[in-house]
């Protein structure tokens, strides 16, 4: 008698357990993921290396004292732009508000090679006399 009772009550008791589950399921909170929210936490994990790093706080602050003091020319900050479009990759998608905010962003980027950052400082540090007003063949100054 008894086992013909647990027979019947066993598929109750499932029932009420795996609907218990989907009730506790459904009451937590259902986010969007887009695929730039997935590349964004892929990047946040990437590590950039200190020889980076250092290389960055020196043409971040270069390229920030030569715009403050207007030493550098708009075309200047095309051709870096520019450059940077090709190297980097990560903000390909990306809308930016002005060509400043584009490098100041693009040199953040976590698939910036120290190399990359070294013809940005060849490209900030030259001045606007040493070169054509026409100079802006980038692929010259990266075959060095």
């Amino acid at each position: 008698m008894k086992t013909i009772i647990m027979l019947l009550a066993l598929p109750l008791i499932i029932k009420l357990f795996t609907r218990l589950g989907f009730w506790r399921l459904s009451l937590i909170p259902k986010t969007m993921i887009s695929a730039e929210m997935i590349i964004e936490d892929m990047n946040k994990r990437k590590i950039r290396s200190a020889k980076v790093e250092i290389a960055y706080a020196y043409t971040q602050q270069l390229f920030h004292d030569r715009l403050k003091n207007g030493e550098i020319s708009r075309e200047r900050i095309l051709a870096i732009r520019k450059y940077l479009n090709m190297t980097v990759h990560q903000y390909s998608h990306k809308e930016f508000k002005n060509d400043a905010h584009a490098i100041y962003t693009m040199l953040l980027s976590k698939d910036i090679k120290v190399r990359n950052l070294n013809i940005v400082q060849q490209l900030i540090s030259t001045t606007d006399r040493t070169v054509d007003s026409n100079w802006i063949n980038i692929s010259a100054i990266m075959s060095k």
